[in-house]
């Protein structure tokens, strides 16, 4: 991000990257804030909608009282995922696919053991 980004500031990704077996391109990302002072990175990515409904991101250099995120789907295979700051986030950041929302389909059968019975 450098060492002094500006709100609405936004970086081309433009990377193919494979979660969980599935194909996510990362297109890009803005700086945003929000009306209580919080900032958001918000990605954008593109998937296979038959395949992939959501990402969950994580940033580990965002410390985990500070951290949040939110996301949503175009039902077209346009994603968009966000992460919260509570401070401007700069420098080098790592951002993690930290899970995927992914369709299954055809005919499931589910058992359940409980304790006890």
């Amino acid at each position: 991000l450098g060492s002094a980004p500006r709100l609405g500031q936004a970086w081309s990704i433009d990377r193919m990257l494979e979660a969980g077996g599935r194909q996510v391109h990362m297109l890009s990302a803005r700086l945003n804030q929000a009306a209580d002072g919080a900032y958001w990175l918000d990605f954008s990515a593109q998937v296979d909608p038959q395949q992939v409904t959501g990402l969950v991101l994580r940033d580990p250099g965002n410390p985990p009282a500070q951290s949040g995120g939110q996301g949503g789907s175009d039902g077209q295979g346009l994603l968009t995922e966000s992460l919260r700051y509570d401070s401007l986030p700069q420098g080098m950041r790592r951002i993690e696919i930290n899970g995927i929302w992914t369709l299954i389909g055809g005919r499931l059968t589910v058992s359940v053991v409980i304790p006890g019975k």
